[in-house]
């Protein structure tokens, strides 16, 4: 299971920036904290890191 310690340092200090990625990543289930986790560790950039925790940020419920 995804878990914020699984979280890439990098991905993990955005959504400390951001509180409501980091409500709504918790609010994820297992299989899409999982898919999070895996999209922050392929991102290449920090520029990817921070647009998937943007998008967190705006997304409609968990």
């Amino acid at each position: 299971m995804a878990d914020f310690a699984d979280l890439p340092v990098g991905f993990s200090l955005m959504l400390a920036q951001r509180p409501a990625a980091m409500r709504r990543f918790a609010a994820l289930s297992p299989e899409a904290r999982a898919d999070v986790v895996a999209r922050a560790r392929s991102a290449r950039s920090r520029e990817a890191m921070q647009a998937l925790a943007d998008r967190l940020s705006r997304m409609d419920g968990p």
